[in-house]
């Protein structure tokens, strides 16, 4: 599996083996970029961006309406992919698949709607004759960096509103889900992108950091860990920074809840999909004592009961962690809560790669597993009592990306839109509810900007003042 630049597929200076973390078997070898490939990308991104920034809007639709129909027809390919390098259960990787085709589908809408405004200047005496206009221009060569956990939508939402806007666009691709970027790749060659329109590498985070740095690249879109994501910030330098970060996902169950099983059920997925390896998994329940008990006893049923393991099984919804290193890291925080007095209800047993779903109680706020981003399919159930205080509960973490509520009191529900801090709300769904369409994004340190396509084109262009003056007319 090679790397894209500058239209090519070249073989890399080493390889990795690329490992399906169910079986254990190496599904392929994948090449790793040097510091020449990374430069000769960023050269061929800049040479690229002469081309595409006076590309006609109908051309930059036409491009993503073809992406969307060659990934719709590759969808089981890639789909089947996905389930084999990321471990999750082929049902969410079918549904990524097609939310692929939706984002690629509206950013080809998005690109026809990428509209300026008009103006007149006589508002102020003297100033008569003339009138002004904005266009909205693409800033120039994009540098980004994407995640495993998505390696289809969310590498989408770095190429796709790079195109709409005539942006070139390199990214480091993940190593833990390397191929399934790559065939995205093979998809927008096929539709009509240009050498040096989009390049991906695979590479160590130090080979690939002087494009971070380079003030050839004029925007840097990140989603990934608080951690890391902060420090490329710090290094970027002068250029436009997206960030798209991690969460500690809250959300509250109120005691006049109606349709218990249905809040039940949502929160189950959104714990446990994907085996919590979801930047929105919900981390914490917060529940009225009401119902308190009630909804512990029906909410460690359903785990009990709850399909997870193989992921080529189609009603599955946990499979592995993607890796060794994610096993470990989830392992050690749940022992560290153990060893803090928090209590497994159920699950937390490790096998390999598995982590089984772990429910536990008596955790407290200032335990690392309740505050801090776990990524792993562990989910802490807290008690609250009085109204006023569960929505600072939910804002007890350093992050504020999206929290839940589920109530039928639009008393309570206009109370929980008012004061969660967070830079969205579900009511009545779960946290990890996202549609590719919206403004998606965090703020403390959960990030800044927002994606979404139109949303990102306001970042990757740059408005231009046209004056004109009639008068010499």
């Amino acid at each position: 599996m090679k790397n894209l630049i500058n239209g090519e597929w070249r073989d890399g200076a080493s390889e990795v083996a690329n490992i399906n973390p169910f079986t254990g078997d190496v599904i392929s070898q994948s090449a790793q970029a040097s510091a020449q490939d990374v430069e000769d990308a960023t050269s061929a991104a800049v040479k690229a961006f002469t081309t595409t920034r006076r590309r006609a809007t109908h051309q930059r639709a036409a491009i993503l309406h073809r992406a969307a129909e060659l990934l719709e027809a590759r969808a089981d390919e890639i789909a089947d992919c996905m389930t084999a390098e990321l471990g999750r259960p082929i049902s969410f990787n079918k549904g990524e698949v097609g939310r692929g085709v939706f984002t690629i589908t509206n950013g080809a809408e998005e690109a026809k709607r990428l509209n300026g405004e008009t103006m007149p200047l006589d508002l102020l005496p003297g100033f008569e004759n003339r009138y002004a206009y904005t266009l909205r221009e693409g800033v120039g060569p994009v540098v980004a960096v994407t995640p495993f956990n998505f390696p289809v939508n969310l590498l989408l939402h770095k190429i796709v509103p790079a195109i709409a806007a005539g942006c070139p666009v390199t990214v480091k691709i993940p190593p833990q889900t390397p191929d399934t970027p790559r065939k995205i790749g093979e998809i927008f060659q096929e539709a009509g992108c240009i050498p040096g329109e989009l390049n991906m590498l695979d590479c160590a985070p130090n080979v690939f950091e002087p494009a971070i740095r380079d003030d050839r690249y004029k925007l840097m879109s990140f989603t990934g860990s608080p951690a890391v994501g902060w420090k490329l910030k710090s290094i970027a330098g002068k250029k436009r920074v997206l960030l798209e970060l991690g969460n500690a996902s809250g959300v509250v169950v109120h005691h006049d809840v109606q349709d218990m099983e249905w809040a039940l059920k949502r929160i189950r997925v959104g714990a446990f999909a994907a085996a919590g390896q979801v930047c929105i998994s919900v981390q914490r329940i917060f529940v009225h004592e009401k119902i308190a008990d009630e909804f512990t006893r029906r909410f460690v049923e359903l785990v009990r009961e709850m399909p997870w393991g193989d992921p080529s099984k189609s009603d599955s919804i946990a499979g592995p962690m993607v890796d060794d290193a994610a096993a470990d890291k989830v392992e050690s925080r749940l022992k560290a809560a153990i060893d803090q007095g928090a209590q497994v209800l159920i699950g937390g047993a490790r096998n390999g790669r598995m982590i089984e779903p772990c429910v536990l109680t008596k955790v407290t706020p200032e335990m690392s597993i309740a505050c801090d981003e776990i990524f792993g399919p562990i989910v802490s159930i807290f008690t609250y009592t009085d109204d006023d205080d569960v929505f600072g509960m939910v804002n007890a973490t350093p992050f504020g990306l999206q929290a839940g509520v589920f109530s039928d009191s639009t008393r309570f529900i206009e109370r929980a839109i008012d004061q969660l801090d967070v830079a969205g709300v579900t009511v009545n769904e779960f946290p990890t509810f996202r549609i590719d369409h919206m403004p998606y994004g965090g703020i403390k340190d959960s990030g800044l900007g927002r994606e979404g396509v139109k949303y990102a084109l306001q970042e990757y262009t740059e408005p231009k003042l046209v004056i004109v003056n009639k008068q010499a007319w």
